[in-house]
C-alpha cells in the first residue's frame, strides 16, 4: 500500500456526469428494485420515454442508491445496458475519470465500506427518507492504487462476479425449461399419453373441476422471531432476511400485499414465512406434488383475487375458493419426478452462488484497504 495515493473521491470520479438524452425519446430505464445487492451488474429490458427526470447513466457507470434503507442494503450496481439510459431519482451515478480510475474498480470501491459507511453517516432528512450527502461523498478522502493495480484488483473480484452471473443465467435456463414443460402438459394438454385421452368441452375427461382449497391448505405467515443467519425469511418480495428458526419446509410462498402481491416463490428447504406472506401446502402430504402446485399458483395471476379497500390484499379464504381443473394425481406425480432434478440443480447453483458471494465479500475489504497485495 506504500504506493497508494490519498485523493478526494471527486478527483477520480465524476458524480452525476452529463449524459445527452432527448426528452420524448425512449431509453433503457433502471429502478432501484431492479438492483440486487448480490450482483455486480444491472441490466433491464424495460424502456421508458425520457421526460427530463431521473438519474442519467452510460454503460459502465455505477448507480449508487442514496436513500435509506436502499443504501444500507447495498443497492449498488454497475450498468450493463447497451446504450445510455436513465433511472430512479434516488440514484447517484458514478463514472471513472479517464486515465485516473478503472470503471470496474470504481464499482467495487463504491460498494465497499470505504465509501458506503461514510455515505450512510452523511445521511440527513426526515426519518425514513434520509439521503446521503453528495458533496460529502465527493470530498471523501480515500487511498487508491495506480490504475494498473486498480485493474488487477477489479479483475480478481470480477472473476467471482462473472461466475455468479453465469450461474444466474444457468438457473434462468433451468427455470424456463421447467415452466415450458408445465405449459406443455397442463396448458396445451400435450402430456404423456394425451393422444388417447378423451376430451369433453375441450378438457381431458379425467380432469376434475374443484377449488384450490379442496387439495391445498393456505395460511398466513408470522412476524420474524429474531435475528440469525440459518433459515431464509420469505415475505411479499422473496427472501427479506434470515433467522435462526423455521416454521415450514418444502413450501410454496405467496406475497399477499403491496407491490409484490401475487408473487409466488418455492423453497425446498426450511424457511420462515413472515406476516406479509402466505403459504400453500398439500392437505395430503406428497412432496413431489409441490412442483405442480408452484407452477399452478404462478400461472393464476393471483392479484385478480385481491380484496379490501384501504390496502388490497390476498387472503387464504379467497384463494381457497378459486376454481381450477385438477389433473389426476398420477400425472401430477409424473410431472414432479421430471421437474425435481431441474430444481435440485437450481438449488446446487444457488448454493454455489452463496459461496461465491461470501468469498468475494471476504476479499473486497482486504483488497480495497490494500491489506492484500495483487
Amino acid at each position: 500500500m506504500n504506493n497508494w495515493q490519498e485523493v478526494c473521491l471527486e478527483d477520480i470520479i465524476d458524480v452525476n456526469p452529463s449524459v445527452n438524452l432527448k426528452k420524448g425519446e425512449e431509453y433503457p430505464f433502471i429502478d432501484i428494485d431492479k438492483v440486487s445487492p448480490s450482483l455486480r451488474t444491472v441490466t433491464n429490458e424495460e424502456t421508458k420515454i425520457y421526460d427530463g427526470q431521473g438519474s442519467k447513466f452510460c454503460p459502465g457507470d455505477t448507480v449508487f442508491s442514496r436513500i435509506t434503507p436502499c443504501l444500507e442494503n447495498r443497492k449498488i450496481a454497475q450498468v450493463s445496458t447497451n446504450k445510455p439510459g436513465f433511472g430512479s431519482t434516488e440514484f447517484y451515478v458514478f463514472r471513472a475519470k479517464k486515465d485516473l480510475a478503472d470503471p470496474d474498480y470504481i464499482y467495487y470501491l463504491t460498494s465497499s465500506n470505504v465509501v458506503v459507511l461514510p455515505a450512510i453517516n452523511s445521511m440527513s432528512g426526515a426519518s425514513g427518507r434520509q439521503r446521503a450527502d453528495k458533496r460529502f461523498i465527493q470530498r471523501l478522502k480515500i487511498k487508491v492504487p495506480s490504475v494498473s493495480e486498480q485493474r488487477k484488483i477489479a479483475c480478481i473480484l470480477s472473476a467471482y462476479d462473472n461466475l455468479i452471473e453465469i450461474n444466474k443465467k444457468r438457473i434462468k435456463v433451468l427455470e424456463q425449461i421447467a415452466e415450458n414443460l408445465y405449459k406443455e402438459w397442463f396448458v396445451r394438454f400435450r402430456f404423456p399419453g394425451y393422444e388417447t385421452v378423451e376430451l369433453i368441452d375441450l378438457m381431458p375427461k379425467d380432469w376434475k373441476l374443484c377449488k384450490l382449497g379442496d387439495f391445498l391448505l393456505f395460511g398466513s405467515g408470522k412476524a420474524k422471531p429474531n435475528e440469525g443467519t440459518i433459515y431464509p425469511v420469505y415475505g411479499g418480495n422473496g427472501i427479506t432476511d434470515w433467522c435462526d428458526q423455521y416454521n415450514y419446509e418444502n413450501i410454496v410462498i405467496i406475497g399477499r400485499v403491496g407491490a409484490y402481491s401475487g408473487s409466488v416463490y418455492y423453497e425446498s428447504g426450511k424457511c420462515w414465512i413472515s406476516d406479509n406472506g402466505l403459504f400453500a401446502k398439500r392437505l395430503k402430504s406428497d412432496p413431489i406434488s409441490i412442483y405442480y402446485d408452484f407452477y399452478l399458483l404462478s400461472s393464476l395471476n393471483l392479484n385478480k383475487f385481491q380484496g379490501g379497500t384501504g390496502q388490497p390484499l390476498i387472503t387464504q379464504g379467497m384463494l381457497s375458493k378459486v376454481k381450477i381443473y385438477l389433473p389426476p394425481d398420477e400425472l401430477i406425480r409424473k410431472f414432479g419426478l421430471v421437474i425435481k432434478p431441474l430444481f435440485e440443480n437450481i438449488k446446487i447453483l444457488n448454493t454455489e452462488i452463496e459461496n461465491l458471494i461470501k468469498q468475494r465479500n471476504l476479499l473486497l475489504p482486504r483488497l480495497m484497504s490494500g491489506k492484500m497485495g495483487v
